[in-house]
């Protein structure tokens, strides 16, 4: 009986130890940020927009092309230039070679043969010129009666069948033209080149294999660009228009990109009457990966005002995300709910268990600085909007003295 009433004695100091602490540490926070410096920070402003609701749909990354890059030409494969996981430029990078032998000996055949219609073409101007000057000739006897009709008319037939000679040559040279490019292009096509940037995925062949034209070499996907390929259901899917930009979530990478509705199948799933739909994303940095899982905020049909804050506002963290707001130059902190993203800001829900100033139309939120402020209450120091960016020299001089 005694030590049940010494252990709740001791419970109870226990709390009010606690109690004391607490109180002792709100005084300390809050005489740390009446000595702290101001923070130079740059604000915005919330705004309440009337935006269609959003409705997550799961999809898959896909790549925008794929081709399986095959020879053109026969022949004994003496170079492979690229590997699984290499980047190719389209047009430059040369992704394999082909032995040049019997391509180089058609050349040479090509080259003799247009050497041989052209000195037709010589031989056979030599005879039309022949032709034509005997045929002057008895033209100009036949005149002073000196020369039989006969032998003017065999010399006109002579010449025209010359001329009908010199036509064929040129002929031949045209031809034996047309065979050389057609050599020389076949030379250039024994290197097998990238048709478009992207990366390799698979190889087909290796040095010393032999090829048919038409054989596979290496398989590519390209880059830069990428589809997020989503299955939308019916109910959502005549509130998605082309061109239109949507908010795709790659929860793996833990990043958000801008996309655009660049088409629509009309044709959908029976079974899950889910229609595919294909937003473009851009990725200059390489992160996105054909078969990675994204999730698409799709336009929900229905209407409703909601905060919306600019995306520089917000500060994600695994503990949840986050905007300063500032009031009377102090810094509040306002845990908040991302619902979706819309052109250059988020929509978002302040969390229930904020009891701070109210967050409404046209309260300014912190959109740069706010990586740097320590704690509720911190002084500001705000920028006008045209001012410069903040200096990293600057921010780190405020860091370093907010905490001494």
């Amino acid at each position: 009986m005694h030590r049940g009433t010494a252990g709740a004695f001791t419970g109870g100091s226990g709390w009010i130890v606690a109690l004391a602490g607490s109180l002792v540490l709100g005084l300390g926070t809050l005489a740390h940020a009446q000595e702290a410096p101001a923070q130079t920070v740059r604000v915005g402003a919330v705004s309440q927009q009337t935006l269609q609701e959003r409705w997550p749909v799961i999809g898959r990354l896909r790549e925008v092309r794929r081709s399986i890059v095959a020879a053109e030409q026969f022949g004994r494969i003496v170079a492979i230039n690229v590997d699984q996981g290499d980047a190719v430029e389209g047009g430059v990078t040369e992704l394999a070679r082909i032995d040049n032998v019997w391509a180089k000996l058609n050349l040479a055949a090509g080259e003799a043969n247009l050497a041989q219609a052209k000195a037709g073409v010589a031989e056979a101007q030599a005879n039309l010129n022949q032709a034509n000057r005997e045929l002057a000739y008895l033209e100009d006897l036949g005149a002073r009666g000196s020369a039989k009709p006969k032998e003017v008319d065999d010399a006109r037939s002579a010449a025209e069948a010359a001329k009908a000679r010199l036509d064929r040559a040129h002929a031949d040279v045209l031809a034996a033209e047309a065979s050389l490019a057609r050599a020389q292009e076949n030379v250039s096509r024994l290197n097998v080149i990238a048709p478009f940037d992207g990366l390799v995925v698979a190889k087909h062949t290796e040095v010393g294999q032999w090829v048919d034209a038409g054989d596979a070499v290496v398989e590519i996907i390209s880059r830069g660009q990428i589809d997020a390929v989503i299955d939308v259901p019916e109910r959502l899917i005549n509130d998605v228009e082309l061109g239109e930009r949507v908010e795709v979530r790659l929860t793996g990478l833990n990043i958000e990109a801008q996309g655009v509705v660049e088409s629509i199948t009309p044709t959908g799933a029976t079974a899950a009457r889910t229609f595919p739909v294909k937003v473009r994303l851009q990725d200059e940095r390489g992160l996105l990966k054909a078969g990675m899982s994204v999730t698409a905020m799709i336009p929900a049909g229905r209407e409703t005002p909601l905060l919306t804050v600019p995306r520089d506002a917000l500060l994600r963290s695994p503990a949840g995300d986050v905007i300063w707001a500032a009031v009377d130059n102090q810094a509040v902190k306002v845990p908040v709910k991302v619902l979706f993203g819309v052109a250059d800001r988020y929509a978002v829900e302040v969390a229930p268990a904020y009891f701070g100033p109210p967050v409404v139309e046209g309260t300014q939120v912190v959109i740069e600085g706010g990586e740097r402020l320590a704690f509720p209450g911190q002084p500001l120091n705000i920028l006008p909007p045209d001012e410069g960016r903040i200096e990293a020299a600057d921010t780190q001089a405020t860091v370093r003295g907010a905490g001494t």
